[in-house]
This record gives structure tokens, C-alpha cells and sequence, in this order.
């Protein structure tokens, strides 16, 4: 199973390493933004799915050079081993050590009061109305924000039951497009039916239409759900 386009790119991915709790996955990269000719980055496996993982985070010029860097492991005890071939190295190639200190992930403040909003819509909708909620990409990504993310699962745990309405989820399609755009957005459609089902949405009530010209606030880059009551 191909990770996808979020952990994988036009240059090589290397040495992965799985967290025991099969959570966060370290690997070597040129592909994605670093310091030298391969950086280690990491990311974590979301809604339970193995082919929906975050943004890839580069450790940082702690662990990475602007030589390369590479072959990561990592003790149950937070201790980390990798390869680089930096400067001031023994050899060609020398294995280091460091120790790994997690910090506590904070949610920013505007995506904080977004949520608030959304919640209090949801609070004085009437639950038995049409509602559509828009999707917006960064052009040559699939990840979807966590303010989306948040605020479709806040409304399907809002709902009676799981199957009280269908999904159906919108994107636009243009004639000759290229193959790589396309994928890409297949991709993100993917990454949506996974966080619908994640969430309790039975397969039998998410469907997927395609369109040829953009709805409304809608651009080729969004993803609209449309939530009909059945």
C-alpha cells in the first residue's frame, strides 16, 4: 500500500521506522523541505487508516545537517539513533544519538474560536435541513485541516443516528487535466470518505459526484460534503 502523496514525493523516501504503538512514523526524505540532501522527518497515522497520515515535520537542525541524514530508530526510553555523514564526522558515515522530548500539541487560537462557531451553529440549526460544508485544499495538498476535520465530526456526533443522513461529497473536474491533478484530488476525496466512515458513516450513505464548473463560493480546489436528510 503506497502512503500517498502526504508522506511520499517526486524524491526518495527512506528508512522507515513505526513507533511500537504504531502511531508515528519516522523517515528519510529529499523530496520535502530540509536542511541538506536528506532530512529525517515524522508523521502520525490518523483516524486509524494507513493511508491517511499528517503533514510530514522535519526534527529540526537538532537531529538534521545540510549533509544527510537518515536510518532513524528510537528506544522504548525516548533514545534515538541515526545515520548522517555531517561535518566533523569519524568517517564517510557516523551513527549518533539524541534524546527525543515530546511537546504537548496546542490547537491555535483562531482555529479554536472557528470550532466555537461551528458548534454554535450546529447548536441552532435545525437538524433536519440541508447542510453543506466546504473543504478548502492547499493547492498541492490532500491533507485535510483540522478545523474541517473537526467540524464535519462535530456534526455527524450531533446527528440521531449514523444513518440519518447521506453525504454526498462534491469536487470539480476539468477537461484535460492532468493526470498528476487528478490523483490528487482523488486523493483528497479518499482522505474525506475515510474521516465520514472513521467517524460512523455508513459506506451505503456517502456518495461522490463529480462536477464540470464550480458551485457558488466553491474553487477547483475545494471538496463541498452536502448533507441530505434521509
Amino acid at each position: 500500500l503506497n502512503l500517498g502523496p502526504t508522506v511520499n514525493t517526486p524524491g526518495f523516501e527512506i528508512s522507515p521506522f513505526l513507533t511500537p504503538d504504531t502511531r508515528h512514523l519516522f523517515f528519510a526524505s529529499n523530496g520535502h523541505d530540509g536542511f541538506g540532501d536528506a532530512d529525517i522527518f515524522v508523521c502520525e497515522r490518523l483516524y486509524d487508516s494507513w493511508d491517511v497520515w499528517s503533514a510530514p515535520k522535519n526534527l529540526g537542525p537538532e537531529i538534521n545537517s545540510s549533509g544527510f541524514d537518515a536510518y532513524f530508530s528510537m528506544s522504548s526510553g525516548g533514545q534515538a539513533f541515526f545515520s548522517s555523514n555531517r561535518s566533523l564526522g569519524v568517517g564517510m558515515s557516523d551513527i549518533y544519538s539524541s534524546e527525543l522530548r515530546k511537546k504537548k500539541s496546542s490547537v491555535l487560537p483562531d482555529s479554536v474560536a472557528a470550532m466555537l462557531r461551528e458548534a454554535n451553529e450546529l447548536l441552532k440549526k435545525d437538524k433536519d435541513e440541508t447542510r453543506s460544508f466546504l473543504f478548502s485544499f492547499d493547492p498541492n495538498s490532500s491533507e485535510v485541516s483540522y478545523v474541517n476535520r473537526v467540524s464535519i465530526e462535530n456534526y455527524i456526533n450531533s446527528l440521531p443516528d449514523k444513518s440519518y443522513a447521506s453525504f454526498n461529497i462534491q469536487y470539480v473536474e476539468s477537461a484535460n487535466e492532468e493526470k498528476k491533478i487528478l490523483n490528487l484530488k482523488k486523493n483528497r476525496v479518499r482522505k474525506v470518505v475515510t474521516i465520514l466512515r472513521s467517524s460512523g458513516i455508513p459506506e451505503s450513505s456517502i456518495n461522490t459526484k463529480v462536477l464540470d464548473k464550480t458551485d457558488g463560493d466553491m474553487t477547483v480546489e475545494d471538496i463541498e460534503i452536502v448533507v441530505v436528510p434521509n
